[in-house]
């Protein structure tokens, strides 16, 4: 998928995931939430926890010379990027489930150093939703790299920047927007 559209489904995934989070055999699935340092608590923690969400859901194609990512900081992204992708090459290692541990242990370490706490998970969540995004397209991406060197590849099959990625972003964003409306906490403010 295109950089616009993980920085938008991360964004809302995240948003939708704050509003209505959901029960699972193992508990609550939440919204991780930015605290410390001189992060006040409330809406700024949210606003600012789902911009480095959504942000985040770029991460994974640092793989990608030419990418969002490889854009975002000028020179240095791009040298980093292409020598990335030089290396291990595009939908490898960081489009994978350890690209996420990888993404959770570089943002918990920074997190550390700044005093933050749920940095790692945020960076985690992005990083994730754009795996599952990428998932959605023709090429896949190898999930369980290195111990199965086959591709994860889930309906619909579209094709990157195809009009098909619109659709299914409208779709998608749609459903999160929906999911989220009908959630209690915001009938119980009256907001439904």
């Amino acid at each position: 998928m295109m950089g616009r559209s993980h920085l938008l489904l991360a964004g809302a995934g995240y948003a939708a995931l704050a509003v209505r989070p959901f029960d699972t055999p193992l508990g609550v699935l939440a919204a991780p939430v930015l605290g410390g340092g001189p992060i006040p608590a409330g809406p700024a923690a949210f606003a600012l926890s789902l911009g480095v969400a959504a942000v985040c859901g770029l991460a994974p194609d640092i793989d990608k010379a030419g990418s969002t990512a490889a854009r975002s900081l000028g020179l240095v992204t791009r040298v980093l990027c292409w020598g990335i992708e030089r290396g291990f090459g595009h939908r490898g290692g960081f489009h994978s489930l350890l690209g996420v541990a990888f993404g959770f242990f570089l943002g918990d370490l920074l997190g550390g150093l700044l005093g933050l706490t749920g940095l790692g998970a945020l960076v985690a969540f992005g990083w994730a939703v754009h795996l599952l995004s990428d998932a959605w397209t023709v090429q896949g991406v190898p999930l369980f790299w290195p111990l199965m060197p086959g591709r994860v590849k889930l309906p619909p099959w579209i094709s990157t920047g195809s009009w098909m990625e619109a659709v299914v972003l409208v779709l998608a964003l749609s459903a999160l927007f929906l999911w989220s409306a009908s959630s209690p906490r915001l009938q119980a403010l009256g907001l439904t």
